[in-house]
């Protein structure tokens, strides 16, 4: 997968937890709470450590406290916010996956073009040394003079030079379509990104 994809996807969910947390705060809150203390008062440290355990100086105090918010204006204007927000992550990760979509489909229409124009430049080419044989033929019968044979010769090495530049172009669009679709570094890197 894409790295763009991925931080989108991890911040949905991270907005969907914030959501949870903000549902929670709407609720009432209990607390209870507990303290046992036990005091070791003595002259010496050791007698201090010996009266520890005694359960003479044991205090002992147990709690409930429970917060009802009135209102609760605050935790409800921040559920609201925070499902905003999720609602707003979520867009983008739509906005994402349809430009990531979007830049496949072009980068595969352009590969195929540059597929076709790569099959047409070679099949250029391979007219080209044909005519350069005939000409050759006709040179070597007396009809044709060297003049024509260099110029079919060059036409040759253009023609072959063009199907080397399409063949690099397509070769380029194909690394660009999997740069796009996010698979270049799976295929060739072995660790975990």
């Amino acid at each position: 997968q894409r790295h763009d994809y991925k931080v989108k996807e991890n911040t949905v969910k991270s907005r969907k937890l914030n959501v949870t947390l903000k549902k929670n705060n709407l609720w009432p809150e209990i607390n209870l709470t507990a303290s046992l203390t036990n005091n070791g008062l003595g002259d010496h440290f050791s007698d201090s450590i010996g009266n520890i355990s005694d359960e003479d100086n044991s205090n002992l105090f147990a709690g409930l406290k429970i917060n009802i918010p009135l209102e609760n204006t605050k935790a409800r204007a921040q559920l609201q916010g925070a499902k905003l927000e999720d609602v707003r992550a979520l867009l983008d990760l739509k906005y994402v996956e349809r430009t990531i979509t979007t830049e496949i489909k072009d980068g595969v229409r352009n590969c195929n073009i540059l597929r076709e124009v790569a099959v047409n430049h070679e099949e250029i080419a391979g007219l080209q040394a044909q005519k350069l044989e005939e000409e050759f033929k006709r040179f070597d019968s007396g009809r044709s003079d060297t003049d024509t044979v260099i110029r079919f010769k060059e036409d040759l090495l253009e023609s072959q030079r063009k199907a080397a530049r399409a063949k690099n172009t397509y070769q380029q669009a194909l690394i660009d379509l999997r740069v796009k679709e996010g698979g270049l570094l799976n295929k060739y890197w072995k660790e975990e990104l």
